[in-house]
């Protein structure tokens, strides 16, 4: 066999390897039959793209460190090899010793830096490009996008000089997934040439937050609607509660894949709608994992139907993570700790999801120790983890959480939240707004759960302007409508301050009828300022098996009866 066909052959043997025996054996095998192997620097590149491809990265370095005259694409590749596992500062560090950059050596470290969250670096290298291009650009628009920085996203694909598909879309997604459908339009409305992607990524905004009858009238505008714009638009009907929508239109689709059957028996799975989802489970003419965790669900989700997801588990084809995953919550779920521990020690290996079910699981029992030592053996945490830490501190100790909430390495909405309710709710008023105000400087859109929180505190500090202040912002600056808890802040805010006039006239100028929680509140401010006319107005409009109204009605009496 002659040089050119050796090495044509070695090419083809290396690039088949499977696994990491199978990788050294071939490794071997051209050490022995290839003279000076790492001469051949294209060959040699291969071997570094199989070790990577096998998860040695010790061996990847080994066979780049051997390299004669490693050239950008060796550079790259090892670069490359680091930062898929996870070394971002590694890869980071071989990119600013590498000698001679392309122009893919910088796309790939701007792309590795934003993916890994490292968006100020990111951003810096992006700046020293020599020239950049639509993918280094884009790379920087998700990773502001992904962290919920929405304004920055925006600046970055105002700046961009060219933009793709991709870049269009991500922009669209950012605004969708913070529920900012106008501007999500504005940006669609804009571009030169919708793509059926674009649309499903509007729907897909729209399913996320239940809004169906807009995803119904943009379903009717697109062009040529395909089964992922059916299967959002079946989405939408389910978050949004109407289950005999999804059920129609699930039924009215021209062509259905798994997904679309997936979608209709989770929706009737989380309703805990036993019997339909029975009924289309014995249709569905494929059945994968997604389909029997999605039974199991149901079942451990609906009274006394525990055994039968149990039984579902245990007759499972192919169980995967998710599966498993799915019943460690379900025995939690119930309050039964001990089988989610068996369950979860069973598993043959543990993603950080499975971690993230076993710490969820001690969290909600009020094992607080337990779910800290489940995250101290995690190998790997994200902040799902550490979110789930926060609210489990938060149920018995704010300052522990809050600690946790300091030294977390990346937040995301729901960290701010959690934190900004505990505080709130634990009396901590100052600190609460001191908080909301540095969620903002970060860049992150509050929701409406954000200001309930601000507002309680506001409410606790009794300074009425600033109730007043920050409704009017959460309309006017962010576009949120007020809810019954936010009226139930601001009636509660005016009764603490002895305006009961003007808390009736918010209670009368509401855009619903207030619930029950709003006329407690309003209730207890009467009794507070011995204003029985308006307390007995209020006592007719509660619900009297409620238990906060059955207290308050019971106290009134009791201290009526003592006052006798």
């Amino acid at each position: 066999m002659t040089g050119s066909c050796k090495s044509t052959f070695y090419v083809t043997l290396v690039r088949s390897a499977k696994d990491l025996s199978e990788a050294r054996a071939i490794h071997a095998c051209i050490q022995r039959h290839l003279v000076n192997p790492h001469q051949h620097t294209y060959l040699s590149n291969l071997l570094i793209q199989m070790y990577s491809r096998c998860g040695s990265l010790e061996e990847a370095r080994r066979v780049f460190n051997s390299i004669h005259k490693p050239n950008a694409v060796s550079w790259n590749l090892i670069i490359s090899a680091y930062a898929h596992c996870g070394n971002v500062l590694l890869a980071k560090s071989l990119f600013q010793v590498m000698p001679c950059r392309s122009e893919i050596s910088w796309t790939m470290i701007v792309g590795v830096l934003a993916q890994s969250g490292d968006i100020d670096a990111a951003e810096y290298f992006l700046g020293k490009m020599p020239e950049t291009n639509v993918i280094s650009w884009t790379s920087l628009l998700c990773a502001y996008a992904q962290a919920g920085h929405v304004q920055d996203a925006s600046q970055i694909f105002t700046r961009m000089p060219e933009r793709n598909v991709v870049s269009w879309n991500a922009m669209i997604t950012a605004y969708t997934q913070l529920g900012m459908i106008d501007n999500a339009l504005e940006v669609m409305s804009r571009m030169s040439e919708t793509i059926v992607n674009s649309w499903n990524t509007m729907l897909a905004g729209y399913a996320q937050r239940g809004q169906l009858q807009a995803a119904m009238d943009l379903f009717q505008a697109i062009p040529e609607p395909d089964v992922v714009s059916w299967n959002s638009l079946i989405a939408a009907a389910a978050r949004s509660g109407n289950l005999a929508r999804s059920k129609i239109l699930f039924e009215s689709m021209p062509v259905r894949d798994r997904v679309s059957w997936n979608t209709v028996i989770t929706a009737y799975a989380h309703a805990g709608g036993t019997q339909e989802v029975e009924n289309l489970f014995s249709q569905i003419p494929v059945w994968d994992p997604v389909t029997w965790t999605s039974m199991m669900v149901c079942y451990a989700q609906s009274p006394g139907t525990l055994d039968r997801a149990t039984q579902m588990f245990c007759s499972m084809p192919n169980r995967d993570l998710v599966s498993c995953d799915a019943m460690v919550a379900a025995f939690g779920l119930n309050g039964h700790t001990e089988q989610a521990k068996k369950v979860f020690d069973r598993m043959p290996k543990w993603s950080t999801l499975s971690w993230n079910s076993m710490i969820a699981v001690n969290a909600n029992q009020g094992h607080v120790d337990e779910a800290v030592a489940a995250f101290e053996r995690m190998p790997e945490t994200n902040v799902v983890s550490w979110n789930t830490l926060i609210a489990a501190h938060a149920q018995s100790s704010v300052r522990q959480a809050r600690l946790f909430f300091d030294i977390m390495p990346k937040r995301d909405e729901w960290s701010w939240n959690t934190m900004l309710t505990a505080l709130a709710n634990a009396g901590l008023a100052g600190q609460t707004i001191t908080l909301f105000q540095s969620m903002a400087l970060e860049g992150l859109c509050p929701r409406g759960v954000s200001f309930v929180s601000l507002l309680t505190a506001c409410s606790q500090l009794g300074g009425l302007w600033r109730v007043c202040h920050y409704l009017r912002s959460m309309q006017q600056d962010y576009g949120i409508l007020p809810g019954q808890e936010h009226y139930c802040c601001v009636v509660d805010s005016f009764g603490r301050a002895g305006h009961l006039e003007c808390a009736w006239d918010v209670l009368d100028a509401m855009p619903f009828q207030a619930e029950t929680q709003i006329w407690v509140a309003f209730a207890n401010a009467c009794k507070i300022h011995h204003d029985t006319k308006r307390w007995q107005s209020a006592a007719n409009e509660m619900d009297p098996n409620c238990g906060s109204s059955y207290v308050l009605m019971r106290n009134h009496l009791l201290h009526v009866s003592d006052c006798d």
